[in-house]
């Protein structure tokens, strides 16, 4: 229920955007922003590129709202496509599409000095993620780092929610395999 209200609420944004409205803009990036950045930081494990990435897709955003057609589907959808195919576009840029190739790159906690018992745990998730399936990263990230919720993984991934609530429940048995040893 929740869901659809804000999809129509995206949706109404979106129409006021194509019609000039910059404050519609402001709420949209507001809204994206932290969403597209912890796409990408679980992605990249990089701060400062997914930064990049997401201010990236913010700009396409901008530039390409005179395309987004309501009846084609919904504005999220369509916006998280497009932060879907900026990071594809990065990866083919690096040459890499392997999140172990950036495991020694990372920089998340530039900020904040963790814990060693934190950057050791840290560390053997980063490794099992790393040992997982392209899909199984990608389902990951988009619903634990992203945090979205099944409807727009499904639209993203083009799988029904239902398939993808028994593809996380065996990821989630897998990691905790993973994670006990």
């Amino acid at each position: 229920m929740l869901e659809n209200w804000q999809n129509k609420q995206l949706n109404a944004l979106a129409e006021k955007m194509q019609q000039g409205d910059r404050s519609a803009a402001g709420k949209i990036f507001d809204y994206f922003n932290p969403l597209f950045f912890r796409f990408f930081v679980g992605r990249t494990l990089n701060r400062d590129v997914a930064e990049d990435l997401a201010q990236d897709v913010f700009f396409k955003i901008l530039n390409r709202i005179s395309t987004y057609r309501k009846e084609s589907g919904n504005f999220s959808a369509w916006a998280w496509q497009i932060a879907k195919n900026r990071l594809i576009d990065y990866y083919r840029e690096k040459k890499s599409a392997s999140i172990e190739d950036f495991l020694t790159h990372r920089n998340i906690a530039e900020d904040k000095r963790p814990a060693m018992h934190d950057k050791l745990e840290a560390d053997n998730v980063f490794k099992v993620v790393g040992g997982l399936t392209p899909e199984e990263q990608e389902l990951f990230t988009l619903r634990y780092i992203s945090e979205l919720p099944y409807k727009e993984i499904s639209e993203l991934t083009e799988k029904s929610e239902g398939s993808l609530r028994i593809m996380i429940h065996r990821l989630n048995k897998k990691l905790k395999k993973l994670l006990t040893r």
